[in-house]
């Protein structure tokens, strides 16, 4: 069947009997690993602030606190 005038055949992502391009697979696979692992660390990191976050917050309320002492006692 041929084509009319001025028509462009779209490849966009279609899977060819032959293969995909490599390049394409290469960022396919990349791309899913790295969902993959970012829903992971955001789950593990959820869940670990979950169980620990009242600690955190508090040592991160002392950090800033201690911080602002020394710039007084530096500045006096």
């Amino acid at each position: 069947m041929t084509r009319p005038e001025g028509a462009v055949a779209n490849y966009g992502w279609n899977l060819h009997r032959a293969g995909m391009n490599p390049s394409r697979w290469k960022a396919l696979v990349v791309t899913t690993l790295l969902g993959s692992l970012g829903s992971w660390a955001g789950g593990h990191a959820y869940d670990v602030f979950y169980v620990h976050g009242r600690t955190v917050l508090a040592v991160v309320v002392l950090l800033s606190m201690l911080a602002a002492g020394i710039a007084l006692v530096r500045r006096a």
